[in-house]
């Protein structure tokens, strides 16, 4: 997550995520899922502008990802101004609204969101662009909160949302998703992503999931990564929720069979789906993999490396 300040305005860009692991260990008596999971966030950003105001507005520019990527994409028939919600019930105008009431404050803020991150896919866009709130009203607002509080507020509104204020690119998350254990990242890692026309809901994915403690551990793939070696850290890649998530999704299965033809080193579906990624050698290899997957006209493509 990047914050940039400009004039009295603050520009945040805030990056999507891909799951490397994700272990469904048990259902809890909360009606969420007790996970273990690997999360690198990618340089493929939304964007956020706050300015100063009286309320709490919000508006959204949802953008052709042909001119946000490192590789050309393809044109998705998804509606995002569909699926993304525009009123009240968005996580940024949610987290806006919750910092401004546990810090009891009569300020607001105007928020232009550039949506570019493909929604119900996975790629947790808008766990993110709530971090990305919280974050820049804390300081547009001169609230001096900590990181702590900042993360338990995250928590309050979605699993995801506590990684990306860790700031570090990688972290192993527990618990629902909100116990977070940064981890250094030794090197850049290549990928190529696709998200079909098809999304998923998070909430559908789980309730047909089938939690186990025998999924396969996340140490090898932590160890693999540490020692510099990404062909080993990519064949421990695992996603305990793809298995339902193609039996929802046929089109992740298409996906599935047309990665295992790319010169990838290996390939799963990210979060709850659909979004598919190919872990790759380099950018290169990524682009020529992007380009290969534009050609067939399945999924929206784009290339990108880790990093905040």
């Amino acid at each position: 997550m990047h914050l940039q300040q400009s004039e009295n305005r603050l520009i945040v860009q805030a990056p999507a995520k891909l799951n490397l692991s994700l272990r469904i260990l048990a259902r809890r008596p909360d009606g969420f899922h007790e996970i273990e999971t690997v999360m690198v966030s990618i340089q493929h950003y939304d964007t956020l502008t706050f300015a100063p105001s009286s309320q709490v507005h919000i508006a959204f520019r949802f953008e052709d990802l042909t001119h946000h990527s490192l590789a050309a994409a393809t044109h998705s028939s998804v509606d995002e101004t569909a699926v993304v919600p525009q009123d009240h019930t968005n996580l940024v105008v949610r987290a806006a609204l919750l910092l401004k009431e546990y810090a009891n404050v009569n300020y607001g803020a105007e928020i232009l969101l550039q949506k570019r991150i493909p929604a119900a896919a996975g790629l947790a866009g808008g766990s993110s662009d709530a971090a990305a709130t919280l974050a820049a009203l804390n300081q547009l607002w001169n609230l001096r909160l900590t990181l702590q509080e900042l993360s338990q507020l995250a928590s309050q509104l979605g699993s995801d949302i506590p990684f990306f204020l860790c700031g570090k690119p990688m972290a192993v998350c527990r618990g629902r998703g909100e116990i977070i254990e940064p981890v250094e990242l030794q090197e850049k890692l290549w990928f190529v992503v696709a998200k079909p026309p098809a999304g998923l809901s998070t909430a559908l994915v789980y309730r047909h999931c089938q939690p186990t403690q025998e999924s396969p551990s996340i140490a090898p793939l932590l160890s693999s990564l540490a020692n510099g070696d990404q062909i080993s850290a990519a064949h421990a890649l695992h996603n305990g929720l793809q298995a339902a998530a193609v039996e929802l999704c046929p089109a992740i299965r298409q996906l599935e069979s047309t990665f295992a033809n790319l010169d990838v080193i290996a390939h799963q579906m990210s979060g709850s789906g659909t979004a598919y990624f190919g872990w790759c050698r380099s950018e290169a290899a990524a682009q020529t993999a992007a380009q290969q997957l534009t050609h067939l006209g399945l999924a929206q493509v784009f290339v990108a490396c880790s990093g905040l």
